[in-house]
């Protein structure tokens, strides 16, 4: 069974910004263990927004205008390694659900998965949700 780990970062976080970045991992799970068997493909892109990336963004990512301009995704690719996965998880589905559904519509009809909200993070001696903790 093959599933995709997706985190983008954007030009902010309103419903006008747009994904500036895309970074896939695609983990092979043995299905009757649930252990990871391997790494099974992966993508990093950056893509130049048409709106400026918003000051508190960069404070949080650090991918300036400069770093991206000329930059795009590659859609097929991407598509190639999202399509076949059984789910999409992602840290905070809401948000990054949403960024790739304005970037590409066909996304919103993957299995997304919460890793934030879908798991029991104090169960395991996490101090709170955030990415940054875990």
């Amino acid at each position: 069974m093959k599933i995709a780990l997706l985190d983008t970062e954007t030009t902010g976080a309103a419903r006008h910004d747009e994904v500036i970045e895309l970074a896939v991992a695609v983990i092979a799970i043995d299905p009757d263990s649930g252990r990871f068997t391997g790494l099974d493909g992966h993508y990093r892109g950056l893509r130049e927004p048409r709106i400026p990336i918003s000051a508190g963004a960069l404070a949080v990512h650090g991918i300036s205008m400069q770093s991206v301009r000329g930059h795009s995704l590659d859609e097929t690719a991407c598509r190639a390694l999202l399509e076949p996965c059984a789910a999409i998880v992602a840290h905070n589905i809401t948000f990054d659900r949403a960024m790739m559904g304005r970037l590409w519509s066909w996304t919103l009809q993957l299995p997304w998965r919460c890793s934030c909200w879908g798991f029991d993070w104090r169960s395991i001696g996490a101090p709170n949700r955030r990415l940054q903790s875990l």
